[in-house]
């Protein structure tokens, strides 16, 4: 059965120790994420485009608001492995201007001795309950080395070298506003599209064209982020949880949780703690 064995919540993101027997749906998260392998069975990260082994040898990078699913390989296998979604802001800070967009150059991370020393330290740390810069020094670097690898022969610019221009059309920062204000569900994605005064097909090519990702996929990214924080940081019950974020029945909420984290909303619960 998936797990989540640890999972600490700090100003850098989030980071877990997860082991995982069933696959995710393709989803999306507004951090960057970074999977390393370091136990049991093997795995497939699938990007829109191509497919990376997440394995002894080698690692995943995904960017954010990158669409990606995973599966284990073989199925019925267990994996163990370290999962890191990170602020851009917080990794960037003192180095790049905050307003620059974060960009791994390519997916597949060889899985060095750096890499995977640094991934079984961060595991370690979670299961041992620590917090603090001994925490965040370990995972800056894990992050760093698998950034700059992903860089390495790669054509083009580094990040350092250009900034992105992300949401420049006002209407999708609008409209991201109003998905935030609405992930109760009384308001749907049509709606969204008449209050930005776009027919329903325009409206999804040019959310997908600024963001990369669905209209869905986007509220479905946003609706776990809420669920994440409430889970985390109040004692809310999952039945008002699940309510709130607009599902007609807990178990409805539990199925689309599970599907997109890898764990169940109750079993994230029960392990995060927070710096």
């Amino acid at each position: 059965m998936s797990q989540a064995i640890s999972v600490l919540h700090g100003d850098f993101g989030r980071i877990a120790l997860v082991e995982l027997d069933r696959p995710t749906v393709m989803h999306a998260q507004k951090e960057a994420h970074l999977m390393v392998h370091i136990g049991g069975a093997g795995g497939t990260a699938a990007l829109v485009s191509r497919e990376i082994p997440v394995d002894a040898a080698t690692a995943v990078a995904v960017n954010p608001w990158q669409e990606h699913g995973f599966r284990i390989e073989p199925p019925g296998g267990n994996f163990r492995g370290i999962a890191v979604y990170f602020s851009s802001e917080w990794f960037l800070l003192g180095r790049e201007p905050r307003e620059l967009a974060f960009e791994f150059g390519r997916p597949s991370i060889r899985a060095t001795r750096q890499i995977a020393d640094g991934a079984r330290q961060v595991a370690t740390a979670l299961l041992q309950g620590e917090t603090g810069s001994a925490v965040e020094d370990i995972l800056f670097a894990l992050i760093r080395d698998a950034y700059e690898q992903s860089w390495q022969k790669v054509r083009g610019a580094r990040l350092a070298d250009r900034a992105m221009a992300k949401y420049n059309d006002n209407r999708i920062r609008r409209s991201v506003s109003l998905m935030e204000e609405n992930l109760g569900g009384g308001r749907g994605i049509d709606w969204i599209a008449s209050e930005m005064s776009l027919s329903r097909t325009w409206f999804f090519k040019l959310f997908k064209r600024q963001t990369g990702v669905s209209p869905n996929m986007y509220l479905n990214a946003l609706r776990v982020e809420r669920a994440i924080d409430w889970l985390v940081n109040t004692d809310i019950p999952l039945g008002e949880i699940s309510n709130d974020l607009g599902f007609s029945a807990q178990t409805g909420f539990t199925r689309f949780f599970t599907s997109n984290v890898g764990v169940s909303p109750s079993a994230y619960r029960r392990v995060a703690y927070s710096e």
